[in-house]
């Protein structure tokens, strides 16, 4: 009589019982496994996806779209030449600290002059403006949201900032000048009201992070993910180029 194979899903119980929680290659293989929502772009095909909110605002801003003839796919924003003029997209308020939601962006810029952009986790899929309003000292537009961000009317690095319920966190002084034109990773992994930022340089090289920042955001609060480019005063426009947008958090709270 033959046996019947053993069949093993691919579970986070799996997955423990087989490495345990703490194993390196954990978080990696956590993934794939059956309790793990994830979004993944490439940004590919006719047209965007379905479930984006999309906003723009000032002369010549135009709204995230497919740019055809690239071997990979990729989408545009642009912020258009308004003084504050700017372009963002949104998809869903449903990601959660407590989830341990995470954001991983494979991004440019096309320059590094009058030119505001974010990339995290936002409360709010259409704000009036974006998460941060001012970076220098910060002041923000969201109650709970964490990004990176680059102001060149501050600097023109990106840097780490979070707001949890109206208080800003520290600030996480990465000191990263990008490169215009030159496609980078921006990672931004939440685990409760902790936020973990990571970046890669254009070939997925780990050259930053994970840097924790405390009191980012609360841990029950729904958040976007999110992403935006601005123009400052006297800009041209400034446009954002997005490679990939990988988006993920765990089903429950509770470990299996």
């Amino acid at each position: 009589m033959a046996v019947e194979p053993t069949i093993q899903l691919p579970s986070r119980y799996a997955l423990q019982r087989v490495l345990g929680g703490n194993d390196d290659i954990y978080p990696f293989l956590e993934l794939g496994t059956l309790e793990m929502f994830t979004f993944d772009d490439d940004f590919e095909g006719g047209t965007i996806k379905v479930g984006y909110t999309t906003t723009v605002s000032g002369a010549g801003s135009t709204a995230l779209a497919l740019v055809a003839g690239n071997t990979n796919g990729m989408a545009r924003m642009e912020s258009g030449t308004a003084d504050a003029g700017r372009s963002a997209a949104s998809r869903g308020l449903h990601l959660r600290g407590e989830l341990n939601a995470g954001i991983a962006v494979r991004m440019q810029l096309s320059a590094i002059t009058s030119v505001k952009a974010e990339i995290g986790f936002n409360d709010a899929l259409a704000p009036a403006g974006g998460i941060v309003n001012v970076k220098a000292t910060p002041s923000f537009t969201a109650t709970d949201g964490c990004c990176w961000i680059i102001d060149t009317t501050n600097n023109a690095n990106w840097e780490g900032l979070g707001v949890q319920n109206g208080t800003a966190a520290t600030t996480i002084a990465a000191a990263i000048a990008p490169v215009a034109a030159t496609y980078e990773w921006l990672v931004i992994a939440l685990n409760g009201t902790t936020a973990h930022y990571m970046r890669l340089n254009t070939d997925g090289k780990l050259t930053y992070g994970p840097t924790a920042q405390t009191n980012a955001v609360r841990a029950a609060i729904d958040l976007t993910p999110w992403i935006m480019v601005q123009a400052r005063t006297g800009s041209a426009n400034r446009q954002f180029d997005i490679d990939r947008m990988f988006v993920w958090q765990r089903r429950t709270v509770a470990d299996p």
